[in-house]
């Protein structure tokens, strides 16, 4: 008899110890269930937060870039550069005649100590002068008075020929030395090479045309003033070179019209 209760103590403490240890089992497995469910919340949660901060990134990206476009499109400035009639005075072939037959009546005056040269008479002529050859391009001019090889030039500029244009602007300024025309041709040269994306070559060459001539404003004839324009736009995206220049066109040309319009300029 007191085996029998014996055995009957052993196995009902056996069970008992088997249903505890399925008991905490069961508790750590329900505690890990309902951890993975809040992590499973959380991640869900912080998943909808970056879908948000997502989506406000991209429309912000997307405006970014629409701003940085119409930059870009603002700021191509040789899709910007105004025609010859714009600068001159009218459209036509006798407007570009006359504006430049004027040009060499123009007497330069001493401006604050610094002497321009004297106009050289319109007879001055080069021997022979022979632009490059670029396709359908080539022109042969000789003997010819370098007011009518300017003009010339000029015209091909006006109807869009910019390698023509190039060519003589380039083979005026070697040939044809000291005259009246020269700074003009440099700035026609500068805007030949931003028409042909040879942009360090046009701000080159308008860096030689202040250079050359400081204080020649659009007024006298001359294209200091506008070159200093053109330098303050083409430097737009550094503001140190941008302001450098636009201080010099406001203190040398006050009055100027380009002076006028850089003063508008934000940041240069």
């Amino acid at each position: 008899m007191k085996k029998a209760v014996i055995i009957f103590l052993l196995l009902s403490l056996y069970g008992c110890s088997t249903f505890g240890g399925h008991s905490k089992e069961y508790n750590a497995l329900k505690i890990r269930i309902d951890t993975l469910e809040n992590q499973i919340q959380t991640n869900s949660v912080n998943i909808k937060n970056n879908s948000l901060r997502i989506g406000d990134i991209e429309r912000k990206l997307l405006k970014i870039k629409e701003r940085l476009k119409k930059e870009r499109q603002q700021d191509n400035f040789s899709d910007k550069i105004p025609p010859v009639s714009a600068i001159l005075g009218g459209s036509d072939n006798n407007s570009i005649v006359k504006a430049v037959d004027n040009r060499t009546k123009i007497e330069k005056k001493e401006v604050t100590g610094v002497k321009v040269p004297k106009i050289k008479s319109e007879k001055q002529k080069v021997a022979s002068v022979k632009d490059a050859p670029t396709d359908n391009n080539t022109v042969i001019l000789t003997d010819i008075n370098y007011t009518e090889y300017y003009k010339r030039a000029l015209n091909a500029y006006r109807k869009k020929n910019f390698q023509l244009a190039l060519n003589m602007f380039q083979n005026f300024v070697k040939s044809y030395k000291n005259n009246d025309l020269d700074d003009n041709a440099l700035f026609w040269l500068a805007h030949c090479y931003l028409h042909m994306g040879q942009t360090n070559k046009a701000v080159e060459t308008l860096k030689i045309l202040l250079k050359k001539y400081p204080f020649g404003s659009v007024i006298s004839g001359g294209k200091t003033d506008a070159a200093l324009y053109d330098l303050v736009k083409l430097y737009s995206y550094d503001k140190k070179k941008a302001e450098y220049y636009k201080d010099i066109l406001l203190k040398r040309f006050p009055a100027s019209r380009y002076a006028k319009i850089v003063e508008k300029i934000k940041g240069g």
